[in-house]
């Protein structure tokens, strides 16, 4: 397994240095203008209140100039968790490209079993994530205290966190649909995507009905509340979503690579 779990990270080393330069650049160069916004916050809010009002729904909130609103609405809410699900996509279907590249014969040679064959995988793209969470997490810090951003450290630490975390759950998925069976790898981008970007813009459009309402409660977005997590409150349902979305995805995809047939 460890010999695995090298090797894959090995190969994405490029991968991995890309993906923390382009998001920690995406953070720094979101929440560093923020200094020549606060001073005209209040003008700003009561100037464009329509439109902020109109947009919030799409932006995590309609409080889109205060310290909160702005980190909220222009880096967690969907800017960064729309870069980290394309990351965690194209990280899962590279972990599992050997089938399609033609070595998977030389991965299933090796002495392991299937199960450390796929932990070795899961391990090597949890290692490479965290590794884009640590360093993008350290320049938000460092940029939130430039501008004298008046958020609770720890409540920035927790969103930036479970921001990562809920982004993975779309990665996990996509990973069990590909490890499961060969019928579920040609489900695995299409169910993702539609349950990610589709489930945003369901909840984006429940405030202008009723029926999207009613379907948005049972997407992951709905109970995604950035505003409320930078002012300490975490959700039960994003909580159980998590749990459930992590706890199924590692199932299905032990249980469905170790039975499925490999090539």
């Amino acid at each position: 397994m460890i010999s695995i779990l090298l090797w894959e990270i090995r190969r994405r080393k490029w991968f991995t240095f890309w993906w923390t330069f382009g998001i920690s650049s995406v953070v720094a160069l979101t929440i560093l203008p923020y200094v020549s916004v606060k001073e005209q916050a209040d003008e700003l809010t009561e100037s464009l209140g329509e439109l902020s009002s109109s947009a919030g729904s799409f932006l995590g909130g309609a409080d889109l100039f205060s310290p909160v609103g702005y980190i909220s609405s222009q880096i967690y809410y969907i800017t960064l968790p729309l870069l980290l699900i394309i990351m965690v996509l194209a990280l899962a279907s590279s972990l599992m490209r050997d089938e399609t590249d033609a070595t998977i014969e030389l991965t299933l040679a090796r002495p392991v079993s299937r199960t450390s064959i796929l932990l070795g995988k899961l391990l090597a793209g949890l290692m490479i994530y965290s590794t884009v969470g640590i360093i993008s997490y350290i320049i938000a810090y460092i940029c939130a205290e430039v501008t004298a951003l008046s958020i609770n450290s720890n409540h920035l630490f927790v969103t930036h966190f479970i921001c990562y975390i809920f982004a993975a759950s779309f990665g996990l998925l996509a990973f069990m649909l590909l490890a499961a069976s060969s019928r579920t790898r040609r489900l695995a981008m299409p169910v993702t995507i539609l349950l990610s970007f589709g489930g945003y813009l369901i909840t984006s459009l429940a405030a202008y009905s009723s029926v999207f309402d009613t379907i948005a409660k049972a997407t992951p977005y709905h109970y995604y509340n950035t505003t409320k997590l930078l002012t300490g409150e975490i959700q039960q349902g994003l909580v159980i979503y998590l749990a459930l979305a992590i706890m199924i995805s590692f199932g299905f995809a032990f249980i469905g690579y170790n039975r499925r047939d490999i090539g």
